[in-house]
């Protein structure tokens, strides 16, 4: 069973470790602590979709509506040198839920989702936030506009990542939908 020390740094008394945390947004880190929650989605019988933001979806589906959802929302990335909490532990708080859906034997009867969002507290675009959950409310976001510190348009960032996951996957022969 997956717990909190699978997910966060903690040292051997159960206290959490302070050093700074920098997974911006598409970058390596973020891939791979985005790896670990699909994963563990998958390894819960969850069934994992992506959009083209790069937003992550485990959804462990429903008996009597399929139609109807509850959505459990946050995201993995950080802002320069942040904590190790912000936003996972919102992530771990909802697979927790799902953990426990699963652990009592009986299906929910409406869809339960994790979603993890892309990009929303990110410093790679300065100024620029919550990109994910806007992109799901539905805004129109220029992809190409939206240019990172380093000079790499939004556009760029997302194809590089969505290169390295699918190199992660094959690696790691994870399930793909």
């Amino acid at each position: 069973m997956t717990n909190l020390k699978d997910f966060f740094e903690i040292d051997t008394n159960d206290v959490p470790v302070k050093k700074p945390i920098n997974r911006n947004a598409y970058t390596l880190e973020d891939l791979k602590y985005k790896l670990k929650w699909i994963k563990a989605g998958q390894e819960l019988g969850g069934e994992v979709t992506m959009d083209e933001m790069c937003n992550f979806c485990i959804t462990l589906p429903g008996k009597v509506r399929t139609d109807k959802s509850v959505i459990c929302l946050s995201h993995t990335d950080s802002v320069d040198n942040g904590g190790q909490f912000d936003g996972p532990l919102g992530v771990y708080a909802a697979f927790k839920t799902a953990q426990d859906i699963v652990k009592s034997g009986k299906q929910n009867a409406i869809n339960y989702k994790m979603v993890i969002c892309a990009c929303e507290e990110s410093t790679r675009f300065e100024g620029i936030a919550c990109l994910g959950s806007k992109f799901l409310r539905g805004d129109n976001l220029d992809f190409d506009a939206i240019i990172s510190r380093e000079g790499t348009s939004l556009r760029e960032c997302i194809a590089y990542f969505k290169a390295e996951l699918l190199k992660a996957i094959e690696k790691e022969r994870f399930k793909t939908n």
